[in-house]
């Protein structure tokens, strides 16, 4: 079984949190999406839907059959970033 691991990606629920941001905060929109994404993504951009659907799909198909267990991260190279335990619990395995 395979598992796509998505970073910050661009969904209405992502979009409401960036609004909020920038009712509380008076920055705009740029600024405010900046700031949202320095605390998630080393990238500074957010995961697009569609590259995640890719992704799901690229699973589901027989190019992807000799790829078992392990999970595949979407996330900006955010991975990168945290700390073991983080890791351990979004499902990294560890050797």
């Amino acid at each position: 079984m395979q598992r796509d691991l998505p970073g910050a990606t661009l969904t209405p629920h992502a979009r409401k949190l960036v609004a909020q941001r920038m009712l509380d905060s008076g920055k705009s929109e740029a600024e405010a999406t900046r700031d949202y994404l320095a605390q998630r993504q080393p990238s500074k951009r957010f995961v697009d839907p569609q590259d995640v659907g890719h992704l799901a799909v690229f699973l589901c198909s027989d190019a992807a059959k000799e790829m078992t267990g392990g999970p595949v991260a979407i996330d900006g190279v955010g991975w990168l970033f945290l700390t073991r335990n983080d890791r351990d619990r979004m499902g990294y395995l560890w050797e």
